[in-house]
């Protein structure tokens, strides 16, 4: 028997932090993908009430809401992860087995 504490049958115990954080590009293009339909759905309802073509009108609203779809899924993963970061949850490791000697 060995009195040395490191060879302890018990296994160390390490507090770890797991935290799941949004991806913030994929965040960002399904709100750029979201302003595409709201600009599509857009000129099929209002198709025949403009001077100005449907593709050409497509293309404007595209212009406009994607970049706001953009700047509104920026601020969903955002506020996603300063969620995510409150709710961290302490884990520990499984324990490894001994090693036989």
């Amino acid at each position: 028997m060995s009195t040395n504490p490191s060879e302890s049958n018990t296994p160390d115990v390490i507090e770890a932090s797991h935290r799941r954080a949004p991806r913030y590009g994929r965040f960002i293009g399904t709100g750029v993908v979201l302003g595409g339909v709201i600009a599509f759905l857009l000129v099929w309802f209002t198709r025949g009430n403009s001077a100005v073509s449907n593709s050409d009108l497509f293309w404007l609203l595209m212009l406009s809401l994607g970049p706001l779809g953009a700047l509104a899924g920026a601020a969903t993963a955002y506020f996603v992860d300063v969620r995510s970061a409150a709710r961290a949850d302490s884990q520990r490791p499984a324990a490894e087995p001994p090693a036989k000697s």
